[in-house]
């Protein structure tokens, strides 16, 4: 059976915002998780097992933010393009400093900030007037 795609417009007006930004929750659960385990593997509970699933984590939010349809990212891109320059540039920060071997969160969200802003600054300002 297969399921129809919907293009056009939901019946309360169009609500693709709402709905890239439901997406991005996605990864950033994700990460949160990925948080998580390799929180618990300095603390040398487990840390081989905590690491793996760590960055099985950290991967898996990077493969969900591709703009590829049925992924989040492809609901996030068309949802809102600044939302996704900043939710991807702040899951490939993260997952960049963590293989690098910085465990940190307020680095990858500066990151995203000036990333977003360059993208605003570059793309989406010249497109809209």
């Amino acid at each position: 059976q297969m399921v129809a795609l919907r293009i056009g417009h939901f019946r309360y007006g169009l609500n693709l915002r709402p709905s890239g930004f439901i997406a991005g929750l996605g990864p950033l659960s994700n990460l949160v998780i990925a948080t998580f385990w390799e929180t618990l593997a300095l603390n040398n509970i487990y840390p081989e097992l905590f690491h793996q699933m760590t960055i099985i984590n950290l991967f898996y939010a990077f493969y969900s933010m591709l703009p590829i349809p049925k992924l989040d990212g492809f609901n996030m891109f068309y949802g809102s393009r600044l939302l996704y320059a900043f939710f991807f540039s702040f899951v490939m920060s993260y997952l960049v400093l963590y293989l690098l071997g910085i465990y940190s969160l307020i680095w990858p969200v500066f990151i995203a900030i000036v990333c977003y802003i360059l993208f605003w600054l570059y793309f989406e300002r010249t497109t809209q007037g």
